[in-house]
């Protein structure tokens, strides 16, 4: 570690990694922490600021994250017609700021080592593990105690599945579409150590990365957020088809028709949940 700014940092993203898909009030600290130090480094640490600043221009990652992080909050400009008062719109902006400020604060450190960067993403994952987990295990135990999946939402009174969508999210006080979006992001994860290590990986390697994969693909259908299935969607479609072309000479006709039965039917159950959400709320972005 080359600097107590830097390290304070890291040390502040591996909390925020962590929390992140628990609690949006348990983050609030953890980006204090991250984000005071380098601040404070650019401000007033000239040869900090001059060394982040080189990182930075040739860091095609961070500056994709900057990106994804002011999108991300202009997204809510899709609902300013919702928001009643400055009260509401501060409420929902809120909602969003550590998912913001996670890729925000991990694009202005680019002065990382690797191994800080694979600790980091290595915690989100893990965070993200165990809390779905929890949601699981959380639904399975009201289901049992009162014998049966469906139970009244504590505000509203609705009935709602203990394994679906709002309640499912309820458990951990998240919003189903921001805690999805999270797990979206821990499947890319998976996916992208998958296309590097897999094809030298042992059998029960393998196969642990596939179940990671179809665990974190049965999380974001039942999450069942359209906008986020659909990425879902073209993300399955785009490695398969990739995966198809590189090896459609390694295996035989057989074979191949039965991996398309599978992804049609993978693609098609993910679309119905598409179809199914929009046509309940009316709003793909709901």
């Amino acid at each position: 570690m080359k600097d107590i700014k830097t390290d304070i940092a890291y040390l502040g993203l591996l909390l925020v990694a962590f929390t992140l898909p628990f609690s949006l009030k348990i983050n609030d600290t953890a980006i204090i922490l991250t984000l005071l130090p380098v601040v404070g480094g650019i401000l007033f640490d000239q040869k900090f600021r001059q060394t982040m600043f080189r990182h930075m221009a040739g860091n095609k990652i961070a500056l994709l994250l900057i990106t994804f992080s002011v999108l991300y909050v202009l997204s809510g400009l899709v609902f300013l017609q919702q928001y009643e008062n400055v009260d509401t719109l501060l409420k929902a902006l809120g909602k969003r700021t550590p998912f913001m400020a996670f890729p925000l604060a991990f694009a202005i450190t680019p002065m990382l080592t690797k191994g800080q960067v694979k600790n980091i993403l290595r915690a989100f994952f893990f965070g993200i593990m165990l809390s779905s987990l929890i949601l699981l295990l959380t639904a399975t135990g009201v289901s049992l105690v009162s014998g049966s999946i469906y139970n009244l939402h504590p505000r509203y009174g609705v009935e709602e599945n203990n394994f679906m969508y709002h309640r499912l999210g309820s458990y951990l006080n998240l919003h189903a579409v921001y805690y999805s979006s999270m797990v979206l992001l821990a499947f890319i994860l998976v996916l992208v150590y998958s296309r590097h290590y897999l094809p030298r990986a042992g059998n029960r390697k393998k196969a642990v990365l596939i179940v990671l994969l179809a665990y974190l693909a049965v999380l974001l259908f039942l999450l069942k957020s359209a906008t986020i299935l659909i990425a879902l969607i073209l993300i399955i479609l785009t490695y398969a088809i990739f995966l198809l072309y590189k090896i459609s000479d390694k295996i035989s006709w057989p074979q191949k028709a039965g991996v398309l039965v599978i992804l049609l039917l993978v693609v098609a159950a993910l679309g119905y949940r598409v179809v199914d959400k929009i046509g309940q709320r009316g709003d793909l972005f709901a």
